[in-house]
């Protein structure tokens, strides 16, 4: 139930915000949903720190390595190794997202950090907002029958 609450409101807003790459918003809203309110909070914070430090990171690594056709490979591979490499989803993440944007920065695109960032925090919110919703409409309806 909570992924159909959340999928429908990104479907009707993410048009509307007009964001570079919606799947990014769309994963990082899913990915801080729990049904407890300490849990969101936690994950939201280590997806906005992990995110905003691997974007920094990776634009100075970005710029200092050198152009070859070697590096976007090598950064796919630790892109798809960091989902199942670390057990801290902090460093995973970090990790992550410093390396698309090492990525990027090698295929010559600077945009995608900013891109990044922006939507995993707009994500999150959503993510926040909506979890927040469901938990008190629960609470609300729980009380309504008893």
């Amino acid at each position: 139930m909570k992924f159909h609450f959340h999928g429908s409101i990104l479907w009707r807003w993410i048009p509307i915000i007009s964001v570079a790459i919606p799947e990014w918003v769309i994963w990082s809203s899913l990915s801080v949903v729990y049904p407890e309110l300490d849990a969101v909070l936690l994950k939201f914070k280590h997806r906005a720190m992990a995110g905003g430090i691997g974007v920094c990171a990776g634009l100075g690594i970005g710029l200092v390595l050198p152009h070859s056709i070697l590096v976007p490979y090598f950064f796919f591979i630790l892109i798809c190794l960091s989902l199942k490499m670390f057990r801290d989803y902090f460093v995973a993440y970090l990790l992550r997202s410093g390396c698309v944007v090492i990525y990027a920065v090698n295929q010559g695109s600077m945009q995608i950090a900013f891109d990044r960032i922006l939507n995993v925090v707009l994500g999150g919110m959503i993510g926040l907002v909506s979890t927040y919703a469901l938990i008190y409409l629960y609470r609300r309806l729980y009380t309504l029958r008893t």
